[in-house]
C-alpha cells in the first residue's frame, strides 16, 4: 500500500560521545498500517542548571537520563559553568519511541538556542511512503514548507561557498609564488605574507561557520590550524634575506593565531631554525 501522511522530523543528533544518533520521523499513518504492539518504556528528560534553566533535552530508556555519555561540549559546560552540578528531570514517561521523539522535539522548539543539543528541531513536512507486505516503510518523497530560516540558510550556504573559493584561490596564489623563490626572494616573501593574511581571514570565517548558534556555540572548541607549510616557505625566504627578526615576528603571530599547529614536525623544525639564528 501507499500512504501520504503528516510527518515531523523530531529529536536531536546528540546521543553520546561517539556522536551516534538519529533524527526521528513521526508519521501519522493509518491505524492498520503498522502494528500497535510497541514498547512503551521510553521517556523524555531534561538537564537543568542549579537555577532551574533547561540546558539539554533528551529521550531514552533505562538510565539514559542519568548517563554522562555525552559529547565534549556537554562536559565542558557542566564542568566549567556548573561545577559538575545539574538536575535531571523526567518530563514524560511510559511513551512509545515516536511519542518520545515528538515530545523531545516540542521541548527543543520551546528552549531553542538555550540548549546544548547538537541537533536542532525541524517542523512539519509531507512524506509519501509505501509499506510492503512485511510492514517495512519505504520513503518515496519528502516535501517541506519554506520558513523564516530560509534566508539564513541561503546566506550560510553562500558564505560556505565563499570560504571554499577563497581557500582554492589562495592555494593557487601560493603555487604561483614558488617560482619567485629562485628569481626574486623579496617578491616571494611579500606574496607569502599576503597569502598568510588570507589564510587567517578565511579560517576565521570557517570557524564562524562551524560554530553552532546559541549556548552550544559558546562552549564549542575547534582545532585552530592554518597552513604551516606556507609559514615554512615564508620563514625560509626571510632568513635567506637576512631578515631574522621579521621571521621570528611572523612565526610568533602565526602560532598565536593557530596554536594547534605547534605540535607538527614542520613547526618544530621552524622553531629550531629560528633558535639557531640567535
Amino acid at each position: 500500500m501507499t500512504a501520504t501522511c503528516f510527518a515531523m522530523v523530531v529529536g536531536g543528533w546528540d546521543r553520546g560521545s561517539g556522536d551516534k544518533g538519529h533524527f526521528g520521523v513521526r508519521l501519522d499513518l493509518p491505524k492498520n498500517a503498522a502494528s500497535s504492539h510497541r514498547r512503551q518504556d521510553y521517556y523524555v528528560y531534561v538537564h537543568k542548571d542549579p537555577d532551574g534553566n533547561v540546558f539539554y533535552v533528551g529521550k531514552g530508556t533505562g538510565q539514559r537520563a542519568w548517563s554522562q555519555d555525552h559529547d565534549a561540549v556537554w562536559h565542558r559546560y557542566v564542568s566549567e559553568k556548573l561545577g559538575g552540578r545539574y538536575e535531571v528531570e523526567i518530563i514524560k514517561n511510559e511513551l512509545k519511541e515516536e511519542e518520545a521523539l515528538e515530545s523531545e522535539n516540542e521541548l527543543m522548539l520551546k528552549h531553542g538556542d538555550r540548549l546544548l543539543n547538537l541537533g536542532k528541531p525541524v517542523g512539519a513536512m509531507t512524506v509519501n511512503v509505501s509499506i510492503d507486505d512485511k510492514g517495512k516503510l519505504n520513503f518515496e518523497s519528502v516535501s517541506q514548507p519554506s520558513d523564516a530560516n530560509t534566508t539564513d540558510r541561503t546566506t550560510r550556504w553562500e558564505e560556505q561557498s565563499r570560504y571554499w573559493e577563497l581557500r582554492k584561490s589562495n592555494k593557487a596564489f601560493i603555487a604561483a609564488t614558488k617560482p619567485f623563490e629562485k628569481t626574486d626572494l623579496e617578491t616571494a616573501a611579500k606574496r607569502y605574507e599576503e597569502a598568510l593574511l588570507k589564510v587567517k581571514e578565511n579560517e576565521e570565517l570557517g570557524w564562524r561557520l562551524a560554530r553552532s548558534p546559541g549556548l552550544r556555540g559558546e562552549y564549542e572548541n575547534f582545532p585552530k590550524r592554518g597552513d604551516i607549510g606556507l609559514l615554512n616557505r615564508l620563514i625560509l625566504c626571510l632568513m635567506k634575506l637576512n631578515r631574522g627578526n621579521d621571521a621570528k615576528r611572523e612565526a610568533e603571530q602565526y602560532f598565536a593565531a593557530f596554536p594547534d599547529d605547534r605540535d607538527t614536525s614542520t613547526a618544530k623544525a621552524i622553531i629550531n631554525r629560528l633558535r639557531k639564528t640567535g
